[in-house]
């Protein structure tokens, strides 16, 4: 673990449990947009510039990016500690990509102490403003028992909010849990469905195949009626923008 951390962290994020009200503003995104166009293009002197300037007149966004930059060594020396202040002050904006990233840090415990409630906290700011991959991370932590109480039914509801948005990685839990009987009844069809949605909706091809062995191993499970009537099912769930699935 990084040594300033252990030293510093517990009084320097006394703030991180604090209530957050949701400042920042889709404005911010939009005054980002030089920047990011700068980063995206592999200007990382001219981001970081642009971000710096945002960022100390309080753009959330800004404040954000320039977080992920110190963090990665782009342009600007590499550091953690940089990082960690830049995110903290966005997350406390209510910047949701900042308030996920903080509690994904909390819940790795790799660059921050790993602090399961204080992740948690985080990661319920975030999901407050339906971002998906924190509902998706706070199920796994309810699978898992990670500051909260081990609860599968409670993992599934929260795999299910992220998996009707779309996400690839929601459905395969969900598929699994349905596989599974774990916080859902057991169910082969709806199983099959949800993990067909996902082998469609993996982000690239290794993930596409790891979906794709699970699907034919939920195929096994399903006669050909049952087969056709999930298959059925997946092409209206899609249809329906997930509603009622």
């Amino acid at each position: 673990m990084i040594q300033w951390t252990r030293q510093a962290a517990a009084a320097f994020l006394l703030l991180a449990c604090t209530t957050t009200a949701f400042a920042w503003k889709a404005s911010d995104m939009e005054q980002a947009t030089p920047a990011a166009n700068a980063h995206a293009a592999g200007d990382y002197a001219k981001a970081a510039m642009l971000y710096t300037l945002l960022a100390e007149k309080g753009n959330a966004v800004a404040q954000y990016q320039l977080g992920m930059m110190y963090a990665q060594g782009q342009h600007v020396p590499q550091s953690h500690k940089q990082a960690i202040q830049w995110f903290l002050e966005s997350a406390e904006q209510g910047y949701p990509e900042a308030q996920f990233h903080m509690g994904k840090l909390f819940q790795e415990g790799t660059v921050l102490p790993q602090n399961y409630p204080k992740a948690i906290q985080w990661l319920r700011m975030a999901a407050a403003q339906d971002y998906v991959p924190a509902l998706l991370l706070i199920g796994s932590m309810y699978m898992q028992g990670q500051g909260v109480l081990q609860d599968d039914a409670e993992a599934a509801r929260w795999y299910r909010m992220a998996a009707e948005q779309g996400n690839a990685a929601a459905q395969r839990s969900l598929g699994t849990a349905y596989a599974l009987g774990r916080g859902v009844a057991e169910n082969p069809v709806l199983a099959y469905m949800w993990l067909s949605l996902a082998a469609a909706h993996a982000e690239n091809a290794a993930l596409q195949k790891e979906y794709g062995e699970l699907l034919e191993l939920a195929a096994r499970k399903l006669s050909a009626e049952q087969l056709a009537a999930a298959q059925t099912m997946a092409s209206q769930c899609l249809a329906n923008q997930y509603a009622g699935c």
